[in-house]
């Protein structure tokens, strides 16, 4: 674009939207003229103009914006301080005075909330110590509203997690005599009524397994008393030639005990007895009954079946 009366014009009404400080209108425009004369020197020197200006402008808001912000550092209300730093550094990212601002806001933020964090947790800790002994059940309800109120606060969380342990080494302490019980029903109900305050509270599983070992304690204890009685009542039955229920007894006792020897030979006897004392009873009744029979097949010969 050579020099003439067309190009001072251009060149004028660039400097006019650049005074009249609408840098965006004079930035697109020195670009597109740019485009069609990329060796025209003075649009490049206008291009510079024009950025030293918005710099000298950005720096200009950025200062104004921070002295707005000063009275925030006063308070302090740095969570304000932080909102209000991100803004400016979304629209300034290199600015270093203002990234150095908004990491001196963010460590002070976060001293303040470790403060505000253990005043808050002085005060319910005594509340809560007091609830612990005198109302449990109420205990738990402050603790589930305190919950839903802090739901991404890991600290409130850990909090929330010491007092439910505590609730339940309360009532496991309270519950001492039925947990060294045999009523199995009633300590698995109670047990799940602990998993709904806190599922992994490791004393909860330390007690399931004290009830496992106590019940298999119990089962066994249940089989020896069964076996020493079997094997009287047993002994009994083969004095009483009562072989039929020998045998189901001895039978019951192998099932509990494999290697009961006195099962095992008490069996072998019973159906030894058992056998010979029905085989007789069979031929006996076979004698009785064959009168019948050879009549019954004189007058109807066709219901029975001739063997060759």
């Amino acid at each position: 674009m050579p020099d003439s009366p067309y190009s001072t014009q251009i060149e004028s009404n660039i400097l006019s939207l650049l005074n009249g400080g609408n840098f965006a209108a004079a930035y697109t425009k020195v670009n597109d003229l740019i485009s069609l004369y990329p060796d025209n020197e003075k649009l490049f020197e206008l291009k510079r103009e024009i950025e030293r200006r918005v710099e000298i402008q950005n720096r200009a808001v950025i200062e104004q914006k921070l002295a707005a912000i000063k009275p925030l550092w006063d308070k302090p209300d740095y969570a304000e301080i932080l909102r209000e730093l991100k803004a400016i550094l979304d629209f300034a990212p290199n600015h270093e005075k203002v990234k150095k601002l908004y990491l001196k806001a963010q460590n002070e933020y976060r001293a303040q909330v470790e403060k505000l964090q253990k005043k808050f947790e002085k005060e319910k800790a005594s509340l809560f110590d007091d609830l612990l002994k005198s109302d449990p059940e109420r205990l738990l309800d402050e603790l589930n509203i305190l919950e839903q109120g802090n739901p991404g606060n890991p600290k409130v969380h850990q909090f929330i997690k010491k007092y439910r342990r505590a609730i339940i080494i309360k009532k496991i302490a309270d519950k001492h005599e039925l947990l060294n019980s045999d009523k199995f029903r009633e300590i698995k109900e109670f047990l799940d009524i602990l998993k709904k305050i806190d599922r992994n509270c490791p004393e909860i599983a330390e007690v399931e397994s004290h009830v496992k070992i106590h019940t298999r304690s119990e089962h066994l204890e249940e089989k020896k008393e069964y076996i020493y009685k079997g094997k009287e009542y047993l002994d009994t039955l083969l004095k009483l030639k009562k072989y039929d229920k020998a045998i189901h007894v001895a039978e019951e006792i192998l099932e509990l005990d494999p290697g009961n020897g006195f099962a095992a030979a008490a069996l072998k006897t019973a159906r030894h007895k058992f056998f010979h004392e029905n085989q007789g009873n069979a031929i006996d009744q076979i004698a009785k009954n064959a009168p019948l029979i050879q009549a019954e097949y004189s007058s109807t010969p066709s219901n029975f079946l001739r063997i060759y």
